[in-house]
């Protein structure tokens, strides 16, 4: 397949930070979820679309115009830093503003656990690159794929919990700064403290995640965090965790 362990970030993988961070897609899932999709191609920015088209894998010919277009942007942001470049030949912002339209349409896939899990990746693997995301993208990243791992079926749920979360730790790690982490931490508040009970679940284990990734870099350990946050840490009596008065 196309997403080997030459698509993760740095020499050593964005696992030897995190272990939910930086799993690509797994053959062994895309392999069955490939089995009932539908063929067909579009329009992209993805010079890799072209050769897709040109010299189909068997596999990539089962692909759907959206699913094809996804895996063109992973191919491409693998391709370049392979080449150790960092940018792209089309804009990372509007790509990722398309890729959130997909996920806005989810309902009308065959097969929407391949289509989420390409999402997530191609999403993943753009945040690798620069320039970097914009606020605005960023929150509305996180909303658009909150939302769709809780829109999805009961039996799918667990499965998309963690690429949603290596997504989560790439955006993170796109610009590992206090502005970051406190905008991630405000957009999870609003599912761990005030929505459903699977809201709840994922915002508060998403952000666990975020400030035990955090915890690796220096410049954030002393982040000044809200209570309401601060109590979902994985370990209470971590003294670097400088909680705001109330």
């Amino acid at each position: 397949m196309f997403w080997g362990q030459e698509g993760r970030i740095g020499p050593q993988g964005l696992g030897c930070l995190f272990p939910v961070v930086g799993l690509g897609i797994q053959e062994k899932t895309l392999g069955k979820a490939l089995q009932g999709a539908q063929g067909g191609s579009r329009q992209s920015p993805c010079p890799s679309l072209c050769r897709c088209a040109r010299n189909p894998h068997p596999s990539v010919v089962l692909l759907d115009k959206d699913q094809l277009y996804l895996l063109g942007i992973i191919q491409d942001c693998q391709a370049a830093r392979l080449r150790g470049l960092r940018t792209l030949k089309y804009s990372k912002e509007e790509t990722a503003k398309a890729i959130l339209d997909i996920l806005g349409h989810l309902e009308y896939f065959r097969d929407r656990p391949l289509s989420l899990a390409l999402a997530f990746e191609a999403l993943l693997q753009l945040s690798f690159m620069r320039p970097h995301f914009s606020p605005s993208v960023v929150s509305a990243i996180l909303h658009r794929t909150t939302e769709a791992v809780l829109g999805s079926a009961e039996e799918d749920k667990e499965g998309l919990k963690r690429p949603f979360q290596s997504l989560l730790g790439g955006l993170l790690l796109e610009a590992p700064n206090t502005s970051t982490l406190l905008q991630l931490l405000t957009d999870l508040r609003y599912y761990a403290l005030l929505g459903s009970e699977d809201q709840r679940k994922l915002g508060a284990s998403s952000i666990s995640l975020l400030l035990a990734l955090s915890r690796r870099f220096p410049n954030l350990r002393n982040t000044v965090i809200r209570p309401e946050q601060a109590c979902f840490r994985n370990n209470l009596k971590e003294d670097d965790i400088i909680i705001e008065e109330l």
